[in-house]
């Protein structure tokens, strides 16, 4: 009975993850562009992400902070999985309530693989850096569901990676 309730909360899970992608992707070119900023949208802080990852994925999840405070998060998802080195381009809108009073600003990123079962894994790094609007911020994600996720930059300039056991639990958004 309690693998029905889990299936059933898993099911519901993964479903409003695809009316997130859905509704996120609404007047967009296609799934290659599925997070693509595009002009007439707010600018953001771009994280481009490579999957290189050993099994198929379903999407990704990412929580943000601005000056330290958790901005908003966005789930990305292709029609069926990534691809083995396929680029996904996310595009992170500050806050338009609280929008950075200049250039660069601390941001931070959380990120997690939904694997295709709907599972999500968070990758168990915080990674932070002084972000400029629209200058992407290149990483490779790689890994397992079995074995676990990481996530490396393209360049380790100025990013600080911050191992989850060492941040407050209540600062974890998964």
């Amino acid at each position: 009975m309690k693998s029905r309730y889990k299936a059933l909360i898993t099911l519901a899970f993964v479903c409003s993850l695809c009316l997130a992608a859905l509704s996120a992707c609404t007047g967009q070119e296609g799934p290659d562009h599925s997070a693509s900023p595009r002009p007439e949208q707010e600018q953001g802080v771009v994280v481009l992400v490579t999957v290189q990852t050993e099994d198929k994925l379903a999407g990704l999840h990412c929580e943000y902070t601005i000056n330290g405070t958790l901005t908003g998060g966005q789930a990305i998802q292709p029609l069926k999985t990534f691809t083995p080195g396929e680029e996904v381009p996310i595009s992170l809108p500050p806050d338009p309530d609280h929008p950075p009073e200049s250039e660069p600003f601390p941001f931070g990123l959380y990120l997690a693989a939904v694997t295709e079962d709907g599972t999500e894994i968070p990758v168990p790094m915080y990674y932070q850096w002084e972000a400029r609007l629209d200058t992407p911020r290149r990483f490779t994600l790689q890994g397992s569901a079995e074995a676990g996720y990481t996530l490396t930059p393209e360049e380790a300039d100025g990013l600080t990676a911050t191992p989850f056991a060492e941040l407050p639990a209540q600062d974890l958004p998964f």
